[in-house]
């Protein structure tokens, strides 16, 4: 029997990044995390030393932010401004040489839900990842669709409340405005970790905060199903555990919790390093042929 490949995977967000090794059967048998290095030779100090400590058949790489046409060069990362214009898909080539795959983290983690999670029977569904920022991904006739290279088209620049006036990079009104977490903390001078382990201890002033970002969720939550019409949307990211919180009322299609939780973006970005050895190994085949 054929030894299994297996993918270094990453998770890469403007708060940490996140590692694994990843079975082509999707399962994650290591893992860890640092914090994310917002200096370019930091950031690439930190990638370089994780590589060369996890060998493995091919590398995918999900992270939060902008990447040119070819899936090679990180444009920008909006809660990282000084990680930008990163030639991330040669430089990990080069390091590991061995397939690399790279895209934006949401698609990374919606891929993985359609491989191996909730999304596998839906032909229609959109992810929100909910942390420092906000990411999104959008499946839709069962594709899922490829990731904008223009920042401003993303899910998270959708305007969802014209009237909000909290003053945000993406704009005012904007679903990275009223929920990214690096905002919400900013509104209410308080974590959001530290918010969620008050309201599990029954602290009123946690539960009404609470009930304020669950409306600023809702109104986010039918700006999304206005602009997709999708039939289910998933939550991935911190805010996945916390999701009870955000919930509040009637929605306009089902949400739920990513079922990989934070591994998701993990076992996508696996996913799409597993599919850069096939296209190796199709390519080598091509040429014994001709």
């Amino acid at each position: 029997m054929p030894k299994q490949k297996t993918a270094l995977a990453f998770d890469i967000g403007g708060t940490k990044i996140a590692w694994g090794i990843v079975t082509e059967e999707g399962e994650v048998t290591k893992h860890g995390r640092v914090e994310t290095p917002h200096e370019k030779d930091e950031f690439l100090a930190a990638i370089d030393k994780i590589v060369r400590a996890h060998p493995a058949d091919a590398v995918g790489i999900g992270m939060a932010g902008t990447f040119d046409s070819n899936h090679k060069t990180l444009l920008v990362s909006p809660n990282a401004p000084g990680l930008r214009d990163i030639p991330l898909h040669d430089f990990v080539t080069e390091l590991a040489n061995v397939p690399v795959a790279l895209d934006n983290d949401a698609r990374c983690a919606l891929i993985g839900e359609v491989w191996k999670g909730g999304a596998q029977d839906t032909s229609s569904a959109v992810l929100i990842t909910l942390g420092t920022g906000v990411g999104g991904a959008v499946m839709q006739r069962q594709i899922v669709l490829s990731h904008p290279n223009d920042i401003s088209q993303e899910i998270s620049h959708i305007v969802a409340d014209t009237s909000d006036l909290f003053p945000a990079i993406s704009g005012r009104g904007t679903i990275e405005a009223m929920i990214g977490g690096r905002n919400l903390e900013k509104r209410f001078e308080c974590s959001l970790a530290e918010l969620s382990t008050a309201a599990r201890k029954h602290d009123k002033d946690a539960l009404e905060i609470w009930d304020i970002i669950a409306y600023y969720f809702s109104e986010c939550v039918q700006a999304i199903y206005s602009t997709y019409s999708c039939k289910l949307i998933l939550v991935g990211g911190r805010g996945a555990h916390d999701l009870e919180f955000y919930m509040e009322g009637e929605m306009p299609c089902p949400i739920a919790a990513a079922t990989l939780g934070e591994q998701a973006a993990l076992v996508g970005a696996a996913r799409l390093a597993f599919d850069a050895i096939e296209n190796v190994e199709a390519e080598v085949a091509r040429g014994w042929d001709e």
